[in-house]
């Protein structure tokens, strides 16, 4: 079949649980990411870039990222 015995189970398993729907393509994106960056420190970092108009290696002193 061109895939691996590990894919075709998983899909197995898929097509088990949800059906036909289940066959549909999904992203591979993760749903979340539980060490990212809070949005308030991103607001903050682009607030200082616009006002200072520095670098990276001063933004992230100013800014302790």
């Amino acid at each position: 079949m061109g895939v691996s015995r590990t894919c075709a189970h998983r899909w197995f398993r898929r097509y088990l649980e949800h059906g036909s729907d289940g066959m549909e393509d999904r992203s591979s994106r993760p749903r979340s990411c539980p060490h990212a960056t809070p949005a308030a420190k991103i607001d903050e970092v682009l607030e200082a870039r616009v006002k200072h108009r520095e670098g990276p290696v001063e933004l992230g002193e100013r800014c302790q990222v």
